[in-house]
């Protein structure tokens, strides 16, 4: 589903929203479709169905009487969009046709969670990651080429409907490629060190002897080449979120390795290609990443951004705007920079409170606690074969959590399916007693 959503442009136009809920609902079923089936798994699949049900809410027909006792700005914000008639019933959202469109989206991403958990389930998760990782590595290609013949074109073909567009791969926004390359890149390398785990790639003691093993191994190349391409892509897209949010990621990859690799020669091994990676990425864009150092740089300061979308936030605290509605209350809002529209709050956390108040953000939390906690508890009882393909979903959306902090990346459905993916490597848990995704039951640490 995250390569079907990538392939649609990371289904950034509204075109390809049905779609992708007809796909994700083939996912659900194939996965088993099963919601609360566990004591461990209720409180994290309830609250992603209030969520669902709480977005529904934002654009079900209400008396304008009940929405002003709830958020007394919204009749003021609407009229000044549209016609309204006041006799007729209302909606939470200020723009309900938009939070039609973003609701289907969120119900496809929520499907996507649960499809893929039951999939993984039932011993699918190693042929997924293999898949993601050679789409991941046609994509950093792909996007390479692009933005080196054709860096204002979609693909070389489609001219963005944004004016502000800065496409970068099947991405119109280069922050939101590199936030999906951040992702992708984490699972590849957790699957990379699966795999030499597995095969003992590393047990030789002399340096050399274990390049040597590494490159004489086809998958482990691929995985490995797969994620040090989507990684150098991601620091060649300048993205400063998306960088940081890298290095968060291979800090705590490191720090979580560093507990379960018992020679210290592997652990070096893996802190001098993870340095060296890093290293090269950014000399080879040292021009290109010093001009992007200034936080207010571009052609929208982040600050002025973020100063207006707190009115919006206060106004509208409990029910928000509605969702998918930041453009159009920016409309009313919008102080600051009036020669262009803010379309994104530049901060995922603001723009969720901008958009759902407490009536989103209550059931977002729950769902954040409850999976969290769920993850750090299948993490403990993991098999080997797993462990390391979890490190790195639980790295990656750590680092995409820190990238969400001065970007709106999670909005595209490229990239919130990815994010379900990952979140659903985290908490599934093998049903069939077969052991660990890799089929090799517990077996020696990495040497």
């Amino acid at each position: 589903m995250p390569i079907l959503a990538l392939a649609a442009l990371g289904g950034a136009y509204s075109s390809s929203v049905l779609p992708l809920l007809a796909a994700a609902a083939v996912l659900f079923f194939a996965g088993g479709g099963a919601i609360a089936s566990t004591r461990e798994t209720r409180l994290l699949d309830v609250a992603l169905v209030l969520l669902v049900v709480a977005m529904g809410l934002q654009i079900l027909p209400l008396p304008w009487s009940f929405i002003s006792s709830l958020s007394p700005r919204t009749f003021e914000v609407m009229a000044s969009l549209t016609m309204l008639d006041p006799s007729a019933p209302g909606t939470l959202s200020i723009r309900p046709a938009v939070s039609r469109e973003t609701l289907i989206s969120a119900l496809s991403v929520v499907l996507v969670f649960w499809g893929a958990r039951g999939v993984f389930d039932n011993g699918g998760l190693r042929p997924a990651v293999r898949l993601l990782s050679w789409a991941g590595l046609v994509a950093a290609l792909v996007g390479l080429a692009q933005r080196a013949t054709s860096p204002m074109l979609l693909l070389w073909t489609w001219k963005p409907l944004d004016p502000g567009g800065r496409p970068f791969g099947p991405f119109v926004n280069r922050n939101h490629f590199a936030f999906w390359l951040l992702l992708a890149g984490a699972v590849a390398a957790g699957a990379a060190i699966s795999h030499i785990h597995a095969h003992g790639l590393l047990r030789r003691r002399a340096l050399r002897d274990r390049f040597v093993d590494l490159l004489a191994d086809g998958t482990g190349v691929m995985l490995l080449g797969s994620a040090a391409l989507m990684w150098l892509t991601l620091i060649a897209s300048t993205s400063r979120g998306a960088i940081l949010g890298m290095a968060v990621t291979c800090l705590i990859a490191l720090v979580m390795a560093g507990r379960r690799i018992h020679s210290r020669a592997a652990f070096r091994t893996m802190i001098v290609l993870v340095v060296a990676l890093l290293s090269w990425g950014v000399w080879a864009n040292i021009q290109a990443l010093a001009s992007r150092l200034d936080l207010n740089s571009g052609d929208v300061p982040r600050v002025a951004v973020w100063t207006d979308t707190l009115p919006v936030i206060s106004a509208f605290a409990v029910t928000g705007t509605g969702a998918g509605t930041f453009a159009d209350a920016m409309v009313r809002f919008q102080q600051h920079e009036r020669r262009v529209l803010f379309s994104e709050a530049q901060s995922e956390y603001l723009q969720l409170m901008a958009e759902g108040g407490l009536l989103l953000a209550v059931p977002v939390l729950v769902a954040l606690l409850a999976w969290l906690r769920l993850s750090l508890m299948r993490l403990k009882a993991s098999s080997p074969g797993s462990t390391w393909i979890r490190l790195g979903a639980l790295a990656g959306l750590s680092g995409a959590a820190v990238q969400c902090l001065w970007d709106s990346a999670l909005r595209m459905p490229a990239n919130a399916m990815l994010v379900a993916l990952l979140a659903a490597i985290a908490v599934h848990q093998r049903t069939d007693g077969a052991g660990s995704a890799e089929g090799n039951g517990r077996g020696p640490e990495l040497h």
